[in-house]
């Protein structure tokens, strides 16, 4: 069996080294920066719907009478708008988390 032998070997300057590696810390930095924003906009979304719903029933409970009777009527339809929308926050924040993610594996395997 032939052994390869490398013929020649190439040299990195350390300036193009550390010029290179800068940048990647810039694209890995700004990828994080990306991914907790997303995180933390989508516990945001979450806490602000959660919080208008505890506003909303502890209103129906302990609210006027004339409130009760209005707020009764529309709940189911206010449940389901939350609902649709915590999805659709959670289904957007999961895009984008597994989008970066992507991203990086693919810059890594070229």
């Amino acid at each position: 069996m032939e052994e390869k032998k490398i013929e020649k070997q190439l040299s990195l300057p350390f300036a193009n080294a550390v010029q290179m590696s800068v940048r990647n810390m810039k694209v890995r930095f700004g990828r994080a920066i990306i991914i907790t924003m997303s995180i933390l906009l989508g516990i945001a979304f979450l806490m602000s719907v959660l919080t208008g719903n505890a506003f909303t029933m502890s209103l129906i409970h302990k609210g006027p009478e004339e409130v009760k009777v209005l707020l009764m009527a529309d709940i189911t339809e206010v449940k389901t708008r939350q609902v649709w929308l915590v999805s659709l926050s959670l289904l957007v924040c999961t895009v984008g988390i597994v989008n970066a993610m992507l991203m990086s594996v693919t810059e890594r395997s070229r």
